[in-house]
């Protein structure tokens, strides 16, 4: 998937540009003219991939390109989880000492056995 960045339709040779900058040459598109619509959208092109010797893709032939799903306005970041109802769910004793001990018992338990 990236942006489509020319189309030129008397050779049938189309270039995607990704998100990271690599640009992909498209070769024989099949719906070349179709999609100069679609020049400075993001689309998808499923074809024949080639690569270089080093395994990247080098050229993705006899493609056919389409409109990609609209990304999402903005990924954003979730709400913030409190510890308590991180551990809630954690296994192991639940959090705030030892059931049926003090404070001062459980300090004096851990210390026993090193830690």
């Amino acid at each position: 998937m990236g942006k489509l960045q020319s189309v030129k339709l008397d050779t049938h040779r189309l270039q995607v540009t990704d998100d990271f900058g690599n640009t992909i040459p498209l070769p024989n598109v099949e719906n070349d003219d179709e999609c100069r619509a679609l020049i400075e959208q993001y689309v998808s092109a499923v074809g024949i991939p080639e690569r270089d010797s080093d395994g990247r893709i080098s050229q993705i032939g006899a493609a056919i390109i389409q409109q990609a799903p609209p990304l999402p306005v903005s990924p954003g970041v979730r709400k913030a989880v409190p510890l308590e109802e991180l551990l809630a769910g954690a296994p192991g004793p639940a959090r705030g000492g030892v059931p049926g001990l003090t404070e001062e018992e459980t300090v004096a338990f851990l210390e026993a056995i090193g830690r």
